[in-house]
């Protein structure tokens, strides 16, 4: 008997895409974040016209960077805050700060303030994939059974090279 049959056997068919279900939502935490590595260059190019005027090497460096500022000191939060929080209220409020990231950036204004909106939003989504990206691989490890714990765990890291590209 393969191993999907027996896991069907043992854990049911509706269980079974419970788990697979249930391991989609993290993982496409991980395809933003991933999404987000890969199209940051041609976001700047793209603010530089809404804008409409060059911005300097400072601002264009902050601005791709501010996720990554956002997600070390997430990184840092979700150490002591996510243990009480638990994986899933976790994985929620990393998804809060994607969302409310991405409405700041899409919500910039036309003009120079584009700027400052942009990075704070950038900063918000940093956040979120700290506290998504801390909270996923446990998460997931801990609803799937374990003949199909090490796929989907590393099914994830999957979705984050998929973003990228």
């Amino acid at each position: 008997m393969d191993d999907s049959a027996l896991l069907e056997r043992q854990h049911g068919k509706a269980s079974l895409a419970f788990v697979y279900l249930a391991f989609l939502f993290p993982a496409m935490a991980g395809f933003l974040f991933g999404y987000d590595i890969g199209s940051t260059s041609g976001a700047v190019r793209s603010l530089r016209l809404l804008v409409g005027f060059e911005a300097k090497g400072m601002w264009t460096s902050a601005t791709t960077s501010a996720s990554l500022m956002g997600a070390t000191l997430g990184s840092v939060l979700a150490f002591w805050v996510g243990e009480p929080l638990g994986r899933r209220r976790e994985l929620l409020v990393g998804s809060s700060l994607y969302l409310f990231g991405s409405l700041l950036c899409v919500a910039a204004p036309e003009s120079g303030a584009a700027y400052g909106a942009v990075f704070a939003g950038r900063w918000l989504y940093g956040l979120g994939v700290a506290f998504s990206m801390h909270a996923a691989p446990v998460y997931i490890s801990e609803m799937a059974p374990s003949a199909v714990r090490g796929m989907l765990v590393g099914g994830k890291e999957g979705f984050i090279v998929g973003g990228i590209l």
